[in-house]
């Protein structure tokens, strides 16, 4: 479904290089100065990059940015690559950002198919990675509170068997992935009906709606772990701090989604 090889490089060296003097994973939070002692503790321990509070927030984010993105989006527009693009491109950012480096990591996301990152231990998160979208892609998983309860049991069992930066990627997968299935079920499905309404205005056929959410949703999930974390950031951006490399995920997560929803993945 990708060139990309959804891959994760995390090393200590490169994660002590960002800055981890603000909080502003959340887009709506305005006290920039805020810093949880804890967390930051956690996350420069040299063992991973993101905290749990922080993968939770980059998952939410992913929600926020798609809910921008199609609410501006002029369905209309006969290149519907080229919309999304630009939606993307006019997207609010962290406040710590400088114009320069939220053009660089759209850029980049917006080509990242041509871009190849590696894991550490590729074997043991593939595996992780193949049972969450197995999960999403089940005929007999139909409902969010059924696939919630599912993916829960994936993280569990790798929480049991991983460590660091392996489990980190699986982390990702499940909290992006979750809020995917929320964002793009119909209420029907206990979803918001958000992603399914945006379906629809794209075009797509009544009977082909739930094969296309599940293929959105998993592209989202296999996004968050090989959205350029780490390694990937820093090769293409240099350090652009903590808050950018969340950004990055997040959007990297969004498009992903988007792309898939407007037929491009």
């Amino acid at each position: 479904m990708k060139k990309v090889m959804l891959i994760l490089i995390i090393g200590v060296s490169t994660a002590l290089m960002y800055s981890c003097e603000k909080n502003e994973f959340n887009p709506d939070s305005t006290n920039k100065e805020e810093v949880d002692t804890e967390n930051k503790t956690k996350r420069t321990s040299g063992c991973t990059v993101f905290t749990d509070a922080q993968i939770a927030q980059i998952g939410a984010n992913h929600n926020t940015y798609l809910s921008e993105v199609f609410s501006n989006f002029n369905y209309q527009d006969i290149d519907l690559e080229a919309e999304l693009n630009q939606q993307f491109e006019n997207i609010s950012m962290p406040p710590s950002l400088t114009a320069a480096q939220k053009t660089t990591i759209i850029n980049t996301i917006i080509s990242w198919d041509d871009i190849e990152v590696d894991f550490i231990n590729p074997t043991k998160v593939k595996q992780y990675m193949d049972d969450i979208e197995a999960v999403v892609l089940s005929d007999d998983n139909n409902n969010l509170s059924e696939i919630t309860a599912q993916l829960a049991i994936v993280e569990s069992n790798a929480s049991s068997i991983l460590t660091c930066q392996d489990l980190e990627a699986v982390k990702l997968m499940v909290s992006v992935t979750k809020n995917s299935v929320e964002f793009w079920l119909p209420t029907s499905k206990g979803g918001t009906g958000e992603g399914n309404g945006i379906l629809i205005d794209i075009g797509v056929p009544p009977q082909y709606i739930s094969d296309k959410t599940k293929h959105v949703i998993a592209m989202d999930g296999l996004a968050a772990s090989g959205a350029f974390i780490t390694w990937g950031f820093s090769a293409a951006f240099g350090p652009v701090g903590l808050a950018g490399l969340g950004f990055g995920v997040g959007m990297a997560t969004a498009f992903s989604s988007g792309a898939a929803a407007i037929g491009m993945r």
